[in-house]
């Protein structure tokens, strides 16, 4: 094991890391959400060492939020507009704005045109621009965009199981398609999560009116084979919930199940790396050795 540098805000320190991938330079890249920096490491003689940080700029009101992955062209980062500022979501019909996902350059600065916008993750918002509140959407869906060891973008929204693929120029190489059935939500299970609300969100969920049914999936990963494994929802008060193996067209190649506590995070060389939440220890790494 090697532990790069700990807490603080000096070269290669940080403050709260929020992704580590691993470029296609090899090198290993390490997203602080708090500094709003990027740092590299790359391994020499067997440790793996600071090589370089910069700051990720904002633009347009939009904050760098996930670190998707690090292609030939440079990082790819995920650019939202956040709540706290975001006057216009209580706006008739404005609603929350998409999130953008952009390239960044070795500056940290923002070039060319979006690569993809996706819509933002559900939310409930309530109140008015003095006094805002807002709150996840019980069973809401999060967009989800992650990249593959090749390069290549994968995205989609959970309302049904189609994964767009394209290149971080823009170009759409394929979209994958699969069948599933979606799970319905129960009155007890939507009364339950109601209760957890403030009393404005559970006026503004009212006037919204909730899912009628889960997330078609709730985690994305691409393999090393150009696989995607697809971690689908749980049915109510199940401890393990399905998790799809399809073919780049598709189609199904096996189906597992793994717990709800864990989110699959890489698969590389015939292992699964993820991270499981422990009620007693808190969250694990965890690697899974795959048979086929």
């Amino acid at each position: 094991n090697t532990t790069v540098v700990g807490p603080g805000e000096g070269p290669g320190e940080f403050e709260s890391v929020w992704n580590v991938v691993v470029g296609q330079d090899g090198q290993v890249y390490v997203r602080d959400y708090l500094s709003d920096r990027l740092s590299a490491f790359e391994w020499r003689e067997g440790n793996l060492e600071f090589h370089s940080s910069y700051a990720v700029e904002r633009y347009d009101g939009r904050y760098p939020s996930d670190l998707v992955g690090v292609s030939a062209d440079g990082p790819v980062f995920v650019f939202h507009r956040p709540l706290s500022i975001c006057d216009e979501c209580l706006s008739d019909g404005a609603g929350i704005p998409p999130v953008e996902v952009r390239l960044v350059d070795a500056e940290g600065m923002v070039v060319g045109k979006p690569i993809l916008t996706l819509p933002s993750d559900e939310y409930l918002v309530a109140g008015n621009s003095n006094s805002m509140v807002w709150g996840r959407m019980p069973f809401g869906k999060e967009r989800h965009v992650t990249m593959s060891p090749n390069g290549a973008l994968h995205s989609g929204w959970p309302d049904a199981i189609e994964i767009r693929v394209q290149s971080v120029g823009g170009t759409l190489v394929r979209i994958v398609n699969h069948a599933h059935d979606p799970i319905p939500i129960t009155t007890s299970e939507l009364e339950s999560a109601a209760e957890g609300l403030l009393q404005e969100l559970r006026r503004a969920l009212r006037d919204t009116g909730a899912p009628k049914s889960r997330p078609a999936y709730t985690n994305l990963v691409v393999d090393d084979r150009d696989r995607i494994w697809i971690q689908l929802s749980a049915a109510a008060h199940a401890a393990t919930a399905p998790c799809l193996l399809l073919n780049p067209d598709g189609s199904a190649v096996a189906s597992v199940e793994l717990p709800i506590a864990l989110e699959l995070e890489a698969i590389r060389g015939g292992r699964a790396y993820g991270i499981l939440e422990d009620p007693n220890s808190g969250p694990l790494v965890v690697a899974y050795q795959i048979r086929e």
